[in-house]
């Protein structure tokens, strides 16, 4: 269509396909124009911004690749959003789940900041209703390795706690639950956070050396999920973060679509951390997709050694 804002191009020679359609040497054609036809066809290409309608016209000289990110600058990027998101946790209103992250973020990337996050932990305990210390006592696991199991008699996993997370976090010294595999499989067919709750099952019965705990086709199909909900479409959610941590963890990144570091850091806000759900404008930053996306940060970089496993051992 034409632009009613340039001039009339009735006295130049149609362009179709980079071709002039009056000359059979194309490189020649804007020469042989009258000079003030000349320019109005040099014109018209600017304005227009079309390279394809201008094919031809004189040597052509290939365009440069963009510029490459900078290996450096990527890097001191992802730091400065980790420093950021560090500052931010350690400010946060104390809960048990988000000393669960600290204390893995000291262990296994050696986040001096939170190293007396079981001591904290056992403090909240003690300060607690009653009524929460059961699954207090259950998650602890995750914080030391020798937590005791004896619970008089009863299940360690509370009805209170995670039913999918709580046996894998013992599967090392206890059985799982009856009909366990196919409590898997459906919490896959719920999606969302009950499949990325499958994996990190995966991850707690491999931290503890709990081989078939989880069936094959159950992490086939946990793997697959957790990938179909990481991608790279401007928006950024907290379930999206974590399914992409673990993908991360479970040594799956190659699931993780390319550019996606780069939404979590441009996603990150001001004041250092993450929303549950980068869509919803103005939505404060939150504790957890904080955490995740710090911990999905810090598992991206390269290891400078042996790592601690999520789950301490014995």
């Amino acid at each position: 269509m034409e632009s009613p804002d340039l001039p009339s191009t009735g006295s130049l020679p149609r362009i179709q396909r980079g071709r002039s359609q009056t000359s059979r040497h194309p490189e020649q054609s804007l020469f042989d124009m009258p000079r003030p036809a000349r320019w109005l066809h040099l014109l018209l290409c600017a304005l227009l911004l079309a390279p394809p309608a201008c094919a031809g016209q004189g040597r052509q000289v290939a365009s440069s690749p963009p510029a490459a990110h900078d290996p450096e600058d990527a890097t001191a990027r992802v730091d400065a959003a980790i420093t950021a998101a560090i500052d931010v946790l350690a400010a946060a209103e104390p809960n048990p789940h988000l000393f669960l992250f600290m204390d893995m973020f000291h262990r296994r990337f050696g986040v001096q900041r939170f190293a007396g996050s079981l001591a904290r932990y056992d403090d909240l305990m003690l300060r607690s209703r009653p009524g929460a210390l059961p699954e207090l006592r259950a998650l602890r696991r995750m914080l030391d390795p020798d937590t005791p199991i004896d619970s008089n008699g009863r299940s360690i996993c509370v009805p209170t706690i995670d039913v999918l997370t709580c046996p894998a976090l013992y599967c090392d010294r206890l059985p799982p639950p009856p009909a366990y595999p196919a409590m898997l499989r459906e919490a896959i067919e719920k999606g969302r956070y009950i499949l990325t709750h499958v994996g990190l099952v995966m991850i707690e019965a491999r931290d503890l050396g709990c081989k078939g705990f989880v069936p094959s086709d159950v992490e086939e199909s946990a793997i697959d999920g957790m990938t179909k909900l990481v991608a790279t479409d401007g928006r950024l959610t907290d379930v999206e973060i974590e399914a992409a941590t673990f993908l991360q963890y479970l040594g799956h990144a190659d699931g993780i679509p390319r550019g996606f570091t780069e939404e979590v850091l441009a996603n990150q806000k001001t004041g250092g951390g993450w929303a549950l759900d980068s869509a919803q404008e103005g939505q404060p930053a939150s504790w957890h997709p904080t955490a995740l996306a710090a911990w999905y940060l810090m598992e991206s970089r390269p290891a400078s050694g042996p790592r601690s496993t999520m789950v301490p051992l014995r």
